[in-house]
């Protein structure tokens, strides 16, 4: 996390005055023999602000698979949109205890939102199992993901974007 973008703003507080107190989650227990399935991952609340109608569009644009657990608002437009595309599959809410195993068995989390996240759990869930993340490239999200390092950036709200680099992430080598 970087202080500098406080320290720079319009704020006026100086550097020494900030503390870092981090998030932390549960050892992930890495298990020998796991290994990425082909499919994406989107785990989250289905609201608008998390990017959800992005990620819908970019998937009904492509062939490649995407699991989506979570719940919301926008439920039944993820039940209807994945009833119309074969390639994405709705499975309701994630048990806390299987959030490993399902980052583990992913090739990548989707993370689309398209508001200023602080710091995402889920992104550190991903990073403790080694699941590298797609994300828009604002907020917390364009300092926490390194590009083509742990993840890739894609412009916040855009769907083709999103779509292009899906399919890129796609046909990297193994």
């Amino acid at each position: 996390f970087e202080v500098k973008t406080f320290v720079e703003s319009t704020l006026g507080i100086p550097e020494n005055k900030f503390a870092i107190k981090s998030n932390s989650i549960p050892d992930p227990s890495f298990e020998e023999g796991i290994s990425r399935g082909n499919h994406f991952v989107f785990i989250g609340r289905f609201v608008s602000e998390k990017g959800v109608d992005v990620l819908l569009e970019a998937f009904a644009k492509s062939n490649l698979e995407l699991v989506i657990y979570g719940y919301g608002p926008l439920e039944q437009k993820v039940k209807t949109s994945a009833m119309l595309h074969p390639n994405i599959s709705y499975m309701g809410a994630l048990p806390h205890d299987k959030l490993s195993e399902v980052l583990r068995n992913c090739t990548a989390l989707i993370f689309p939102s398209i508001w200023y996240e602080g710091m995402p759990l889920t992104l550190l869930h991903a990073f403790s199992t080694g699941t590298p993340v797609i994300a828009s490239n604002i907020g917390a999200m364009s300092t926490m993901i390194k590009d083509h390092h742990n993840g890739l950036h894609f412009s916040m709200g855009d769907a083709t974007d999103l779509a292009q680099k899906v399919e890129y992430w796609n046909n990297l080598p193994a």
